[in-house]
């Protein structure tokens, strides 16, 4: 079977791109069921960085023609079984672009297999679109040969366009942390022993929280500031001795949001802010790993339209880092079972509250299990290359 992944890889890098990376350079070879797949790559690149998304519409059109006469030449000189393709979020101009890519791909006669990674596309069809543009995403999405979905919460989304098949198999990633018994649960371990005795009253702790996301509103990274700023004062109102502060990562996609998160860190300096704030654009490699093992928890108070299983999710927890999160779309389905609960949307307080169970939150395993028994690399890729190599019969 010859699948045609037609979906781009980083950069820019974000948790989609990296899904598709691995896709490409790990999905071909041959199921249980004796079906070999070949894997073909139409690298549908329209930004080459998070600060160029939504920018530069006429370069971005003329990208559109040429990789729809790409396609055609891929159809004509390859004859794929088939197309893997992520359907755009609930975004208009995105919208508009699947509709030609999509419209092609049926005029070529060839199946198309949807994984969404991406939300808020039938909400967008049914409340939002006028009738012209109902009939158009209907005549380019209904029919899929097969539509994967990462989490349960999604298939009202895929089922919505009648495709012929529909799964849930959740993504994964490669574990970054396979030394976690022998180098990051120790530390962990001693960092809990000494908050329990700053609880004590015995001798003052530190306090480390990380947002690492795209830094803008809906992502959740003034939430994380303003439930970073409770947890501190309540801590110190209780006579704690703490220190708290949040390392920020991610790059900014709105100026105005940048503005205002560098006003209020100016302000932060002079003002007696009970945290101190750090910021990094963007962080890879060991910077990463050292990252998320010098962190005591993972603030993400995410609300953004488009989310529906984040990667930085799945890596706090192969690190065996608490998650504060949101009960946002299929976010709780990710977390284990004795974490963290997820909170309500749009809710520093209630955030507040969570990051305060983690200063003494000691079950780190069963984030590293969750990780380890469900969002890993090969589990992911033998569950696609399953479901991809059925489509193709």
């Amino acid at each position: 079977m010859k699948l045609l992944i037609a979906a781009h890889t980083p950069p820019p890098y974000h948790g989609q791109s990296f899904i598709v990376k691995q896709l490409v350079e790990g999905l071909a070879g041959e199921t249980r069921s004796g079906v070999s797949i070949e894997c073909l790559h139409l690298n549908l690149r329209f930004s080459d960085d998070v600060e160029d998304i939504g920018r530069g519409i006429g370069r971005k059109a003329l990208l559109l023609v040429k990789y729809l006469l790409q396609l055609i030449w891929i159809k004509i000189r390859h004859r794929p079984d088939a197309i893997y393709y992520v359907p755009a979020p609930g975004k208009r101009v995105a919208v508009y672009r699947d509709w030609l890519l999509l419209g092609a791909a049926k005029l070529l006669g060839v199946p198309v297999v949807f994984h969404w990674l991406a939300g808020g596309l039938a909400d967008w069809v049914q409340n939002v679109a006028r009738p012209w543009e109902r009939f158009l995403s209907h005549a380019a999405y209904n029919g899929a040969a097969l539509s994967i979905v990462p989490v349960s919460s999604e298939l009202p989304c895929a089922e919505y366009f009648s495709p012929r098949s529909v799964i849930v198999l959740p993504t994964g990633i490669p574990d970054p942390c396979q030394d976690f018994e022998t180098r990051v649960l120790p530390e962990r371990l001693k960092r809990l022993a000494r908050r329990t005795e700053a609880f004590a009253g015995k001798k003052p702790s530190d306090f480390r929280v990380i947002f690492m996301a795209h830094c803008s509103e809906d992502k959740g990274l003034f939430d994380a500031i303003e439930s970073t700023r409770i947890l501190a004062e309540q801590l110190i109102s209780d006579g704690h001795a703490f220190s708290v502060s949040l390392q920020v990562y991610g790059k900014f996609i709105d100026e105005k949001e940048k503005q205002r998160f560098e006003s209020l860190l100016a302000s932060s300096s002079t003002t007696g802010f009970p945290i101190t704030i750090h910021h990094t654009p963007f962080v890879s490699g060991k910077e990463k790993d050292a990252a998320f093992c010098n962190a005591d928890v993972l603030c993400f108070p995410t609300y953004y339209a488009a989310e529906v299983i984040p990667t930085v999710i799945m890596d706090a927890m192969a690190y065996g880092l608490p998650v504060v999160t949101t009960s946002w779309r299929g976010i709780p389905e990710l977390l284990p079972p004795g974490g963290l609960s997820p909170i309500p949307i749009q809710n520093p307080e209630k955030v507040a509250e969570a990051l305060l169970q983690g200063v003494t939150f000691s079950s780190f395993q069963i984030y590293r299990n969750q990780f380890l028994n469900h969002f890993t690399t090969n589990q992911f890729l033998n569950g696609m290359r399953e479901a991809v190599g059925r489509s193709g019969k």
